[in-house]
């Protein structure tokens, strides 16, 4: 028998201990439940902080991307407007100073 059953057994006859160990159990049993809440409380808080810091880094983060992506659209536009010769020499300047990096 568990502690529901000598709980819901309750209006048999009983000796006096038996009243008592079984008020015992459920004590007990109230007291590990309630442990177990405080730890599942804190478990849901410490998972609910992270899911919102991880959305405000991912909400930075898009940011940026937008800011590269139209920074990389300003720059392409710009360049279709060089001469075929300059880019030659921009090419070739990062060539070399990707060499040099190595």
């Amino acid at each position: 028998m568990d502690i529901v059953d000598d709980l819901r057994d309750l209006n048999s006859m009983h000796t006096p201990k038996e009243v008592s160990d079984i008020g015992e159990k459920a004590a007990d049993e109230i007291e590990r439940l309630r442990e177990r809440l405080k730890r599942a409380n804190e478990n849901h808080e410490h998972f609910q902080r992270e899911w919102y810091l991880r959305g405000d880094k991912i909400e930075r983060l898009r940011s940026k991307v937008w800011a590269l992506l139209n920074e990389l659209q300003r720059i392409a536009d710009v360049s279709e407007r060089w001469e075929d010769s300059l880019v030659s020499q921009i090419n070739e300047m990062a060539h070399q100073a990707l060499k040099e990096g190595k």
